[in-house]
């Protein structure tokens, strides 16, 4: 093949080559920039969101106990008749202490001593279910029944026993309650009367409530009134002197329970 033969095959290759260049560089593009088919099954999380509630929720119900002062009763004589012992009979009183007990938010004393003498608002605690409801009941009971005498002249404050003096039949200790504002409960009425040891330390009901009558804020208060007389007829040790009697410690006791 002549030179010149070979340069016009050169020629008429060099396209070819060219456009097969060119083509290959195209394809391979192509194929690059293109995107993949989805999978025929799959899945992907859109979110992942917690689940919150936010809510108030009212106090537990309980019953609480109120004493108007946690102090001595301190029986005096009556207005108007003999204040002074001379041998005659005295007639001693104490009036209006005040007690009551009511449901309300527990806390951590069933007791409070000059606590609030009102009734609490219905919404203020919840039993949450009929089973949880207590019920209450208030007893009173007395560690005995004798008063000591104790002379201010006595220097070594030893009681004297000529001044001592028992409740007794005919001269009962009477502790009269009387209900100031008891709607819904069962209150004793009748005083309790004690004239002996046994007497006082059996005691008696003051007030009851069934659980299945419990409310969110019942609400029950009354006072009592104490009586007893300094006996006729005693021969105190130190005349012109002053005596302090004590008495039996008495106790008022509120049990709450519910129905089993």
């Amino acid at each position: 093949m002549t030179i010149a033969m070979k340069r016009v095959v050169a020629a008429l290759l060099a396209p070819i080559a060219i456009f097969g260049f060119a083509l290959t560089a195209f394809t391979e593009s192509a194929i690059a920039d293109g995107t993949d088919q989805q999978e025929a099954n799959g899945s992907q999380a859109l979110a992942t969101q917690e689940t919150t509630i936010s809510t108030e929720v009212r106090p537990w119900c309980g019953w609480t106990a109120l004493a108007a002062a946690d102090s001595a009763i301190s029986l005096v004589p009556v207005e108007g008749e003999n204040a002074v012992y001379d041998g005659d009979e005295i007639a001693l009183v104490a009036n209006g202490q005040e007690f009551a007990i009511k449901v309300g938010p527990v806390t951590s004393s069933p007791v409070e001593a000059g606590g609030s003498f009102e009734e609490e608002t219905a919404d203020n605690c919840s039993w949450f279910e009929d089973s949880q409801r207590n019920g209450v009941a208030v007893t009173t009971t007395l560690s005995g029944n004798s008063f000591v005498g104790v002379s201010n002249a006595n220097t070594d404050t030893a009681t004297d026993a000529s001044m001592n003096f028992d409740a007794v039949d005919d001269n009962a200790f009477t502790i009269a309650n009387t209900a100031v504002s008891c709607t819904e409960f069962s209150f004793t009425n009748s005083p309790l009367v004690v004239t002996s040891t046994g007497t006082a330390e059996t005691g008696a009901s003051v007030v009851t409530l069934a659980a299945l009558d419990t409310s969110t804020n019942n609400f029950c208060s009354w006072t009592s009134d104490y009586s007893i007389n300094i006996p006729a007829g005693m021969k105190p040790l130190f005349g012109g002197s002053t005596y302090v009697f004590t008495g039996p410690t008495i106790t008022n006791t509120m049990v709450y329970s519910r129905e089993e």
